[in-house]
């Protein structure tokens, strides 16, 4: 499978630069109509993604010999007279499913295509395995994108690790969180998106990943309190957890952090958006042992969590920050 994964096909690239044009298009009309009319309201988003959902039955209806240009003799679409709901509703092997979710990951950046997704999910648990085979086998570890020696094939397998992984945190596939977690933790200093995609996984998956990514931010600061960066992104992962799912393992884990950590911002961050009143105690009893040679940043930081939670900052002062306790916003942070 691996040696295919990104050898271009000139029909599939075609049949998803199609997708982006015609959802592009859709997503356009419909949010220039909602500003015309100014119905830009909260949720105006899901109501413009449940309008173009709508459009793109006429794109699924659409004969593929339509879409792709000189259609003829093609290994994938060997019937060229039938639509691209057809054709997907008979799309039966593993890899070509697999090597048309890659061409959508790469070309549509995270937007993978309703009726691919139902494709995927319906073939099975071995697909999961399948899909969480590509991603173990991508190097996760963080490039620069700012100079011109970027890794173009790195790049792309990291891109479609991404959409994979957001695939998996949508189904909530718990038999793949061990592995991921492990690989994860492996890395010194994993790219940023993979990083993010980690998270979003996690945040997906809920409770069940609260035990095992609190497992892995013990691990870690019991190993090497200055390994910074892995243990941030799982702390953020946690606090977001527990925004809706309140548990005593979170807090503690954010607590014990806080304490544990060579520079705890993020850590005071995760206390302040994970919500628990608790943590005000912990707050100002960190600032309280160790002013007045805190950081600035940090301070702030600690200052706008407490205040984030309802606490107050009196006895707490810092010297560049004589007025903190009226002057410092909730909204710092």
């Amino acid at each position: 499978m691996q040696d295919r994964l990104f050898k271009q096909n000139r029909e599939l690239t075609a049949l998803m630069k199609s997708y982006d044009e015609f959802f592009s298009a859709a997503w356009q009309k419909h949010l220039m109509s909602a500003i015309h009319e100014q119905q830009l309201a909260e949720n105006h988003q899901e109501v413009i993604s449940a309008a173009v959902e709508h459009d793109l039955n006429e794109w699924y209806d659409k004969k593929l010999v339509d879409i792709i240009p000189g259609l003829d003799n093609s290994e994938i679409m060997p019937q060229t007279d039938m639509s691209v709901r057809e054709w997907l509703d008979i799309l039966q092997d593993e890899n070509d499913l697999v090597l048309l979710a890659i061409h959508a990951a790469v070309i549509l950046d995270d937007t993978m295509p309703r009726l691919i997704l139902e494709k995927l999910y319906d073939a099975g648990a071995d697909m999961r395995m399948v899909l969480l085979d590509i991603c173990l086998n991508t190097d996760w570890s963080w490039q620069d994108d700012s100079t011109d020696n970027i890794d173009e094939q790195k790049n792309r397998s990291q891109q479609v690790c991404c959409s994979l992984l957001k695939v998996l945190g949508q189904w909530q596939s718990a038999e793949t969180m061990e592995s991921l977690l492990d690989y994860f933790v492996s890395y010194e200093r994993p790219d940023d998106r993979i990083a993010e995609a980690v998270g979003l996984y996690l945040i997906n998956m809920g409770p069940e990943a609260v035990k095992p990514v609190s497992d892995r931010v013990t691990e870690l600061i019991k190993i090497d309190p200055e390994r910074q960066l892995v243990h941030e992104y799982l702390m953020m992962a946690l606090a977001s957890i527990g925004q809706t799912i309140k548990s005593d393992l979170i807090f503690s884990v954010l607590r014990d952090s806080l304490r544990k950590m060579a520079n705890p911002l993020i850590a005071a961050a995760c206390i302040g958006d994970y919500g628990d009143p608790r943590g005000i105690r912990v707050l100002r009893s960190w600032l309280e042992n160790k002013l007045p040679s805190v950081a600035p940043a940090l301070y702030q930081e600690m200052a706008s969590a407490i205040k984030r939670l309802g606490g107050d900052l009196d006895g707490l002062v810092h010297p560049m920050f004589p007025q903190a306790a009226r002057e410092l916003p909730v909204e710092f942070h």
